[in-house]
């Protein structure tokens, strides 16, 4: 009986070992609020943005040091950070820096914190951004948004990033339907990472993001991939 209930504390004690908050000392995933709380906590912590240099300089976190996730570089860059220092890591919209942050791990960083939904979440909640192009992080107005929609045809919005992989491989087939469907409907695309008033306006959370318009008003939405026969099939649907 003693050994049993030695054994069931122990197993107990190691479960809650694993349960570690997602702001503990270890680091985690962690919301726009709590990340920028969390960073207000230190004094010498490094904020990693692991985009692009151009997304990079279209807005970024104030002191964020800029190290490109996808570049031949990465792991020689960070490996001349202090492991024992806290990284806060973020991307555009949390892919890369869920990466990013999992490799800092396995590289000996003791306390990585990821920013959950990147910077397109961080701006949603009204956090400040750095930026040197104010022109270019704005882009289309809400007013021009609309005037795009100003039409007796179908309007499809393709939300997209130039980094996001099925963003350009529906890149083909949207031109393709753009061409053959001209009669039927219109489509239209937005960076996000230069257009950030639309974005955040219209609470885009992921990409790539497909909006259809009918009479100005969203008649369906969808997020992520989709096949070109899927998509054909809800303009002929909505037509």
């Amino acid at each position: 009986m003693l050994k049993s209930t030695i054994a069931l504390l122990f197993s107990v004690f190691i479960f809650s070992s694993c349960m570690s908050s997602p702001d503990g000392g270890g680091g985690g995933k962690l919301n726009p609020n709590h990340f920028r709380s969390k960073i207000m906590e230190y004094k010498e912590e490094v904020i990693l943005d692991v985009r692009t240099t151009g997304e990079y300089e279209s807005g970024h976190i104030k002191d964020a040091l800029n190290v490109d996730w996808n570049g031949n570089t990465f792991e020689q860059e960070v490996s001349k950070l202090d492991k024992d220092k806290p990284v806060f890591v973020y991307c555009q919209a949390g892919g890369r820096s869920a990466a990013a942050a999992n490799k800092l791990s396995q590289m000996g960083f003791t306390q990585v914190y990821d920013l959950e939904g990147g910077i397109m979440n961080w701006t949603r909640s009204g956090m400040p951004t750095s930026n040197e192009s104010e022109k270019i992080l704005k882009g289309m107005t809400m007013d021009e948004y609309h005037a795009e929609l100003n039409t007796d045809k179908l309007v499809l919005v393709d939300f997209f990033a130039t980094w996001c992989t099925p963003c350009r491989e529906m890149e083909p087939y949207l031109t393709k339907i753009s061409d053959n469907q001209s009669d039927v409907v219109k489509i239209f695309k937005i960076n996000t990472d230069k257009n950030n008033t639309v974005t955040t306006e219209l609470n885009i959370k992921g990409l790539p993001t497909l909006l259809l318009y009918k009479n100005n008003k969203v008649v369906w939405s969808h997020e992520g991939y989709i096949s070109e026969k899927d998509l054909l099939e809800k303009i002929i649907n909505f037509n």
